[in-house]
């Protein structure tokens, strides 16, 4: 409960598979896979997926600012449609992701529009 755990490994070690497994997006054909000592198979695969996170290798983003980009998620996150983060806000985001420094090398800083897919980012500037 409340613990923090992460799947690290070489390219094909198999870390989406134990996902996808621990998800239950497919069964596995032999065995089981428990979770806390519970087959998984036993347990709502809804209540399993909203205890989990998953950071994608390809970042998802939008054809919009890197400012809304940030914000993305903000008003899930606080269960209220209308709320939006203040602008300091997504500035002490950017800079908890090491981000802040390359976004202001763009002439149009936080303003700057990515491009559909971010197509208008490098990969390492993406992540």
């Amino acid at each position: 409960a409340n613990s923090t755990y992460a799947f690290v490994g070489t390219s094909g070690a198999g870390k989406s598979t134990v996902l996808s497994l621990l998800q239950r997006f497919y069964d596995v054909a032999d065995g089981s896979v428990q979770l806390d000592g519970c087959d998984i198979r036993g347990l709502d695969p809804r209540y399993v997926r909203r205890s989990m996170a998953h950071v994608a290798q390809e970042p998802v983003l939008f054809g919009v600012t890197l400012a809304q980009n940030i914000a993305y998620g903000y008003a899930a996150c606080h269960g209220d449609p209308t709320a939006t983060p203040l602008h300091n806000q997504i500035v002490v985001a950017s800079q908890a992701a090491f981000a802040d420094k390359f976004i202001m090398e763009f002439p149009d800083g936080y303003d700057t529009l990515v491009g559909e897919r971010g197509v208008r980012l490098s990969g390492g500037q993406k992540q």
